[in-house]
C-alpha cells in the first residue's frame, strides 16, 4: 500500500461530529503528507481522494473509551450491556484497551461504506498518539487536546484537555497540531514496532471490503453485458437501416433511369415540335425555376401529384398538337379548400401569376382530401419578378 488516505473523526456528541483527513504517499524516506483538510462537519464535504483511495479511519473523542487494562474491571457492566468493538494495545509492559458502543460505531461505519469509501483499518482513541513521545520516561504530556499521564505502577492515564500548543516538534521537525493524529496513525501503520495491536476490526474490514468489492465485480459483469446488449441492437439496427437505404437507393435509382428516358423523349418530341410549328420554348432552366419557386410556396394540407408545362392541344385545323404557351397544369389533393384557394391568392398577389382557374375540385366527403385541376397562366415577365 504505497499510497491511502487518512480520515478522522472527532466526536464532540453523538450528532455533533467533525472530519479531519489528508493523503499519504509512502516512499523511500518514510512519508509524505498531503492535501491535509481539516474540521469538516460533514461526509459531503470529504474531498475527492477520499472515495478513490484505500482509507484509514480513525475515531476518537466523546464516546471512545481508553483505559488501562488493569482498569477495565469497573467497565464490566458498560461491556456486558452495549457489547462494544475493543481494540487492544500494547506499549512495552503495558497494555490499553479502547473501546466504543457497537451501535455508536455502525452509525458511523454505515455513513462512510454508503459513500463507497473502502475502509481498510480503524484505530480507536488517542493511543496512536503515542508513537510521538516516550510516555514511559516522562510522567505527564500533553499532545493534541490529550493529556497522557502514569501513576507509579505505570498504569496509563488518557484524558481531554484544550491544549494551547499551534506545533509539535518530532525528530527536530516542527508540523500542525492539527497534523498529529494524521502522522501518528500513519506511523503506526509504516513503522509498528513500538506499539503491538489486536482489534476486531481487521477481519470486520476485511469481510466488509470483500463484500463491497465482491458487489463492484457483479454489478461490473451486469453492467457489461447490458452493453454488450446495447451494441448489438444498435449494430443490427444499423444494419436494418444500411440495407434499407442501400434498398432505396436502387429504388431511386431505377426511378431516376426511368425519368431520364422519359425527359429524352421528351427533348425529342419538343425538337419536333418546334421544327414542325417554328416555336421555341422558355428555357428549361428558367421554368424549372418558376416550378420552384411555386412549389416552395405550397402550405401543410397540399399535396401535388402532377404538373404540366404548356400543355399540349390537338389541332384539328393542323392536324398536330400544338403547346398552349405561358400555361402550367396542377394536379393535386388538398384536405382543406380554404387552405388552396388562399395560396392561388397569394401567388396571384407576387405577379409571376398573371391569372388562375380551377379546372375541376372533387370531395366526396369531408373525410377524405379533395382532388383538383388548377391552371396557371404565368406573367411573361416572371422571371423579372423572381429575381
Amino acid at each position: 500500500m504505497k499510497r491511502f488516505a487518512i480520515i478522522e473523526l472527532i466526536l464532540e456528541s453523538e450528532e455533533v461530529y467533525n472530519f479531519s483527513c489528508c493523503n499519504v504517499v509512502l516512499n523511500k524516506n518514510g512519508f509524505t503528507i498531503k492535501d491535509s483538510i481539516f474540521s469538516l462537519s460533514s461526509i459531503d464535504d470529504l474531498p475527492e481522494f477520499v472515495f478513490n483511495s484505500t482509507v484509514i479511519f480513525s475515531v476518537h473523542g466523546r464516546g471512545v473509551i481508553t483505559k488501562d487494562s488493569s482498569q477495565l474491571s469497573g467497565l464490566e457492566v458498560i461491556i456486558n450491556d452495549n457489547q462494544p468493538f475493543l481494540q487492544k494495545y500494547e506499549i512495552e509492559n503495558i497494555q490499553v484497551v479502547s473501546l466504543i458502543r457497537q451501535e455508536l460505531l455502525n452509525h458511523y461505519l454505515v455513513l462512510l461504506l454508503e459513500k463507497k469509501i473502502c475502509i481498510k483499518k480503524i484505530f480507536l482513541g488517542a493511543i496512536p498518539l503515542l508513537q510521538l513521545t516516550d510516555i514511559i520516561d516522562r510522567n505527564e504530556i500533553i499532545i493534541y487536546n490529550y493529556k497522557f499521564s502514569t501513576e507509579n505502577n505505570k498504569q496509563i492515564k488518557i484524558s481531554s484537555v484544550k491544549s494551547l500548543e499551534k506545533t509539535f516538534e518530532y525528530k527536530k521537525i516542527l508540523y500542525s497540531s492539527d497534523q498529529s493524529m494524521l502522522i501518528a496513525i500513519t506511523l503506526m501503520l509504516i513503522e509498528n514496532n513500538k506499539i503491538k495491536t489486536e482489534d476486531q476490526f481487521d477481519n470486520l474490514m476485511n469481510l466488509s471490503s470483500r463484500f463491497y468489492y465482491s458487489r463492484y465485480f457483479k454489478l461490473a459483469q451486469k453492467l457489461a453485458l447490458v452493453i454488450f446488449f446495447l451494441l448489438l441492437v444498435l449494430n443490427f439496427s444499423f444494419f436494418m437501416i444500411l440495407s434499407q437505404d442501400n434498398t432505396t437507393g436502387v429504388v431511386n435509382l431505377n426511378h431516376l433511369n426511368s425519368l431520364k428516358n422519359k425527359t429524352d423523349s421528351l427533348r425529342t418530341i419538343i425538337k419536333n415540335q418546334e421544327k414542325k410549328t417554328g416555336e421555341a420554348f422558355v428555357s428549361n432552366a428558367n421554368l424549372s425555376l418558376l416550378i420552384d419557386r411555386i412549389t416552395s410556396s405550397i402550405p401543410a394540407g397540399i399535396k401535388l401529384t402532377e404538373i404540366n408545362i404548356n400543355p399540349s392541344k390537338f389541332s384539328r385545323e393542323r392536324n398536330l398538337y400544338l403547346f398552349e404557351r405561358d400555361k402550367i397544369l396542377f394536379y393535386g389533393t388538398s384536405d382543406n379548400s380554404y387552405i388552396l384557394n388562399q395560396w392561388v391568392k397569394q401567388l396571384e398577389q407576387t405577379s409571376i401569376i398573371s391569372k388562375s382557374n380551377f379546372i375541376s375540385y372533387k370531395q366526396e366527403s369531408g373525410l377524405v382530401n379533395g382532388s383538383f385541376i388548377l391552371e396557371f397562366f404565368f406573367n411573361n415577365r416572371w422571371l423579372e419578378y423572381i429575381n
